[in-house]
């Protein structure tokens, strides 16, 4: 009686699997760049708006500020005026003193879907926080107009996302970074202090997290002594 070869029963799944493995990760790459053309549309509208439209007071009143560098002024930190200062050098047309915001908008989306993936160890849950902060009405009026808005949704992304690093990753520089983009959300809005105290209380066993806390207080200090002697 001649050997009859026998194929076990679902022999070939681990090759099913591969393949449903790269279709799934075309297809989460292809969504990603969907998404990121979509982002890129979104910022195209928002230059072209910027371009055309003539300051309003508030803006022409930043744009003063960045002629007048200080450590505070009456109504907010300093962080706009040192964003528009940034850009000093291409003009002083309205789109000049809006870039920073359009920039500050894509860094936003950008660091905000980094933050998603990193906590859902998830690339689509990034995708998803890309589209709704490349979505948000309010976001287009915060990245198409000259505001602290701008630069503290930025901070406040980056914060998140470097968070979600020293969260889940030991090394030193994720801190350093955190507590520099703390800093700078505090140096955009006082609101940044509810963000750090958010931030410390959700990882508050965490000594690198009070340390990166630490580094945002220093770079706020200047603004403390700046109000302190101007009452």
């Amino acid at each position: 009686m001649s050997d009859v070869s026998f194929t076990p029963p679902y022999a070939g799944e681990p090759v099913l699997e591969r393949r449903w493995d790269a279709l799934g990760a075309q297809s989460d790459r292809a969504i990603v760049i969907a998404a990121c053309a979509l982002l890129a549309a979104v910022t195209i509208v928002r230059a072209v708006v910027a371009a055309r439209l003539p300051l309003t007071g508030d803006e022409a009143y930043y744009w003063e500020w960045s002629r007048r560098l200080a450590a505070g002024y009456a109504d907010h930190p300093p962080a706009i005026a040192l964003a528009i200062a940034a850009f000093a050098w291409l003009g002083t047309s309205p789109f000049a003193v809006r870039l920073p915001m359009i920039v500050c908008g894509i860094g936003t989306a950008l660091a905000a879907a980094g933050a998603a993936s990193t906590l859902a160890q998830n690339r689509r849950a990034g995708v998803l926080t890309l589209l709704a902060i490349a979505l948000t009405p309010m976001a287009n009026v915060a990245f198409a107009e000259a505001s602290p808005d701008g630069p503290f949704a930025l901070c406040w992304a980056l914060s998140l996302f470097f968070a979600a690093k020293v969260h889940r990753d030991k090394r030193a520089s994720w801190f350093v970074l955190l507590g520099i983009a703390l800093g700078g959300a505090l140096l955009s809005r006082l609101f940044g202090l509810a963000l750090l105290a958010g931030v410390l209380a959700s990882d508050a066993r965490n000594r690198r997290t009070w340390a990166a806390c630490g580094i945002a207080l220093l770079i706020w200090a200047p603004f403390l002594f700046w109000n302190a002697a101007h009452h």
